[in-house]
């Protein structure tokens, strides 16, 4: 019977080297694990679905990435696919705007399908919008569009570093106001020679008038714009220009001084978040207690870092702040008061009344 072994014991082997190698196979080290793209959606929408030929009409979406990503700052490709075509093609690219809005404005001569196309990056996963479709119409009621006007004004022009401020506007035709009609705010940050993007739209209210909330960060214009319809035509306002005050700091130190020490008075000037160095600073002053006007009692250029510090001797109790004086593209902005106290034992801890 030692055959019967034998077949029994090499059958055993066999099983086992099989266990092993499927073992061998399922514990094997797959790829490393990467981390999962975040998705992100494309919506799209005409402003005028139906245009006469050699009319333009704006093509808009929005671009949202899943995940707390910033939408802003994407460049978003807008496609084509005229009448008589088989395939949809490139036809301009549009940078997505703070809400990721983005928007192009384009000029067919046949009727043409749309669509937008993000391409994605390194963490997120590329998308497409729906299809839009702008028809080519011929125009028999109004062959000429009529006439529209469109203002522009700022409540101020100047704002806080985290302040916001209303552009308002109103839509005539005739110096009549237009309602119900949709109005865009265009803005762009001077001196960055960007392109103009559409930040916001709204609808005009019974008399025309439009208003948008913007909280800018650096030195901004900002211009509205409407699109026209079949029976008015486009038009634009003019363009205004806020800035944003310098965010500046203050300390004081020593804050309990003797009478004739000197108080020494510290702070950091910038401007949308960079050092605004070379700009002068003063030091202005008002006895505790009273509120009339400040006086300037020392005044110095900013470091590089945007640092400064200037000296006094007061003689009395007195409420300081650093004031950066207005220069060319640099509003004025003030530091928070800072309070200097002097009395006699003071400056060596020890109070004499």
């Amino acid at each position: 019977m030692s055959w019967r072994r034998t077949s029994v014991a090499t059958l055993v082997v066999a099983a086992a080297a099989l266990t092993t190698a499927i073992a061998g196979t399922v514990s094997a080290p797959t790829h490393a694990a990467t981390a999962p793209l975040d998705g992100s959606t494309l919506s799209i929408r005409v402003a005028h679905t139906r245009i006469e030929a050699g009319d333009t009409t704006l093509i808009r979406g929005d671009l949202h990435v899943r995940g707390g990503q910033d939408s802003s700052g994407r460049t978003v490709t807008l496609e084509a696919r005229a009448q008589g075509a088989t395939s949809f093609t490139p036809v301009g690219t549009s940078v997505s705007g703070a809400l990721g809005g983005v928007a192009l404005e384009v000029a067919p001569t046949v009727s043409t399908r749309y669509r937008w196309t993000y391409a994605g990056d390194a963490a997120t996963r590329p998308s497409r919008s729906g299809v839009a479709r702008v028809r080519i119409v011929v125009d028999q009621h109004h062959p000429r569009r009529v006439m529209t006007s469109l203002s522009v004004r700022a409540a101020h022009r100047v704002v806080d570093a985290d302040g916001s401020v209303l552009v308002r506007g109103r839509l005539r035709t005739h110096g009549i106001g237009l309602r119900h009609r949709t109005v865009s705010l265009m803005s762009r940050q001077i001196g960055a020679r960007t392109a103009w993007q559409v930040m916001d739209q709204r609808l005009t209210d019974a008399f025309g008038a439009v208003q948008f909330q913007v909280r800018p960060t650096a030195r901004s214009a900002y211009r509205l714009r409407f699109d026209g319809t079949p029976v008015f035509r486009p038009s634009h306002s003019g363009v205004v220009r806020i800035a944003v005050r310098p965010v500046v700091t203050a300390v004081a130190t020593p804050r309990w001084i003797d009478p004739g020490a000197t108080a020494t008075v510290s702070g950091v000037a910038s401007l949308a978040g960079q050092p605004l160095a070379g700009t002068t600073v003063d030091l202005v002053a008002r006895p505790t207690g009273r509120h009339g006007s400040r006086q300037v009692v020392a005044s110095g250029l900013t470091a590089a870092d945007g640092s400064v510090t200037l000296t006094d001797t007061p003689v009395v109790s007195t409420v300081y702040r650093l004031v950066v004086r207005h220069s060319a593209g640099v509003p004025p902005g003030a530091s928070p008061a800072v309070r200097v106290k002097v009395c006699t034992g003071c400056g060596s801890g020890t109070m004499v009344s």
